[in-house]
């Protein structure tokens, strides 16, 4: 699904792990109208990842993205040593990542390297288009959320309380079964120039 705003012709693109849970309460916090948008790769609307060619056009278009490095952490802290039936939808974003799960954080991030090199930034173009020419109206970042999400409403003009988001929660983080996420440096270089369309997106904004 992704979430069409409809008082202001807006769409929110939930791109896997970067926050999209928090930004549906805190639309929902802020007294946003929305409606759900089901994925057509998906016809059991278990899925809440509708890329943007799959997303109707809207006037306003955003998402959210994360440092490659904290975004393949994050993913694995998940999805690591945990029963998941991901089978139960017909499609899905990561299910790449699903054949190269491992319970020890550095053999996954081989395989990524090994088996799907890339993976992240061509997962992110799906709803972003290139990097280096997006052709939706706002990326933010799943690291400076509040305030991106904040500007998200300053630009399509929703009146809101920010005061109502200072305690809003992290959604969905739950910890890691298998201990913590700890890169090696040579993965961590070469998983930063397999991903470099994002670290230097990341740079031209920072």
């Amino acid at each position: 699904m992704a979430i069409y705003l409809p008082d202001y012709d807006a769409s929110f693109l939930h791109i896997a792990k970067t926050g999209g849970l928090w930004v549906e309460e805190a639309l929902f916090r802020t007294q946003c109208t929305t409606r759900f948008i089901s994925s057509p790769q998906d016809d059991t609307c278990a899925d809440r990842h509708c890329t943007k060619d799959s997303c109707p056009d809207a006037k306003f278009t955003f998402a959210f993205i994360r440092h490659p490095l904290h975004w393949y952490a994050s993913w694995w802290t998940y999805s690591a040593g945990r029963p998941h039936n991901w089978d139960r939808w017909h499609w899905h974003p990561t299910y790449p990542l699903q054949r190269l799960r491992h319970v020890d954080f550095g053999e996954f991030i081989q395989r990524v390297i090994d088996h799907a090199p890339g993976f992240l930034t061509k997962m992110f173009e799906q709803y972003t288009g290139p990097l280096e020419k997006p052709n939706i109206n706002f990326i933010g970042r799943t690291e400076n959320l509040k305030h991106d999400f904040c500007c998200v409403l300053d630009a399509i003009g929703h009146p809101y309380d920010p005061t109502v988001l200072d305690n809003l929660p992290p959604q969905n983080a739950g910890g890691s079964v298998v201990g913590h996420a700890i890169w090696r440096e040579d993965q961590e270089q070469q998983l930063l120039k397999l991903e470099h369309k994002i670290v230097e997106f990341y740079d031209a904004i920072t």
